[in-house]
């Protein structure tokens, strides 16, 4: 399921989303007045549009406010109440920073910046984090480390804790206050980890909205990346659903030309020496296979709360799992054979595209000190 650019159907939907607002000016606003439960947030964005998501405390008609600067005068919405909401702004320009705000917030000075995607789009920028589990602390540092890289993704691999309970720490209220300066701006791609509550939260939260469909599992193809995510609170079998979709998806990939990159995310991944969990023992069997015929670059996962990069058969294999649980459950690297760098510190990774090369960098929170490096060459055609 790939993620293509907003058609002249949805700026058909702009027209009738502004025309069930019955006013396209924020004069003719009706009061909204309800305090906001969880977000806003990047839902989707692509080159001519982005859609904004956020919930209410009460049902009131759906109001968002957006324009080329802070003041944004013009309205999208629906007037049917709700506390689910979802406001898509199409037929914008390429390349082009946009301004958004509630209804709720009448105040011009809390306009919030979004940018429509490039087109082509060549070079792209990911942070990459894991295993926030909710909290402030080391997590709320990193979000505004990552703020500071300024990046085009955010790419989760799990355990962004979307429930409360003695082991995760906070729940979704706390993470989309911590995340909200990135995800405000940003979109997310997050993987579903075992401290998420289970899938149909998740997928309602965050892979509906870009329409990749109904399983946690989905693709996501961003210019010459593609993102494979994958649920690993599910079979990954050969004889599963998943696996049987993973392996039209790596070789449709294949074929595609315009991808040069093949990135899998996944939580819990097939080699790690973490203290806490270890390496998924059913994807190695399941899944390295595939990787390895259908040209896998990179394989990110999280799980265990360290810093691991391996290499087999030329594939990176890259653990990730400092974005702040390790102050709750604390694991250290135990080693391998296979193991080229390690750390057991609280991190972040920042994968970078430009052209036919592809960078990851690792840097320890707080301190800045770079963990490691990976750069990873494609010849020309």
């Amino acid at each position: 399921m790939k993620t293509f650019p907003y058609k002249a159907t949805v700026i058909l939907a702009l027209a009738l989303l502004a025309a069930s607002c019955g006013s396209t000016s924020a004069g003719g606003a009706a009061r909204t007045d309800t305090r906001v439960a969880l977000g806003p947030y990047v839902a989707s964005v692509s080159p001519h549009g982005f859609r904004i998501a956020w919930e209410t405390e009460d049902p009131v008609p759906t109001r968002l406010y957006w324009g080329t600067d802070a003041s944004t005068p013009s309205l999208v919405g629906n007037a049917e109440p709700s506390t689910r909401h979802e406001a898509l702004v199409a037929g914008l320009e390429p390349g082009t920073t946009y301004w958004y705000r509630l209804g709720q917030n009448a105040d011009p000075r809390g306009a919030i910046p979004v940018s429509t995607r490039p087109d082509p789009v060549r070079s792209l920028r990911v942070a990459v984090v894991s295993d926030t589990h909710s909290t402030g602390g080391v997590h709320s540092r990193i979000v505004r480390e990552i703020v500071a890289e300024k990046p085009d993704l955010l790419l989760h691999l799990g355990d962004l804790s979307l429930r409360r309970g003695k082991k995760e720490g906070g729940d979704e209220v706390d993470f989309f206050r911590v995340e909200g300066p990135l995800l405000r701006s940003l979109l997310i791609v997050p993987v579903l980890g075992n401290h998420d509550g289970g899938g149909p939260r998740f997928i309602d939260l965050f892979v509906r909205p870009r329409g990749a469909g109904e399983e946690a599992y989905s693709l996501f193809v961003e210019g010459p990346l593609a993102l494979v995510t994958l649920d690993t609170n599910e079979s990954l079998g050969a004889s599963s659903v998943q696996w049987h979709w993973l392996e039209e998806t790596l070789r449709s990939l294949q074929r595609d030309s315009g991808i040069l990159f093949r990135v899998v995310a996944m939580h819990w991944g097939p080699y790690s020496s973490g203290s806490g969990h270890g390496s998924n023992i059913e994807a190695r069997y399941s899944l390295v296979p595939l990787f390895e015929r259908y040209g896998v670059d990179v394989v990110f996962s999280g799980h265990d709360h360290v810093y691991e990069r391996s290499t087999v058969n030329g594939i990176r294999y890259v653990v990730t799992g400092g974005g702040g649980g390790g102050g709750r459950k604390p694991h250290d690297v135990l080693g391998d054979p296979l193991t080229q760098v390690s750390a057991s510190t609280p991190h972040h990774g920042l994968l970078t595209i430009d052209g036919r090369t592809l960078s990851f960098t690792a840097k320890e929170a707080s301190s800045g000190r770079l963990l490691d490096s990976v750069r990873i060459e494609k010849p020309a055609p």
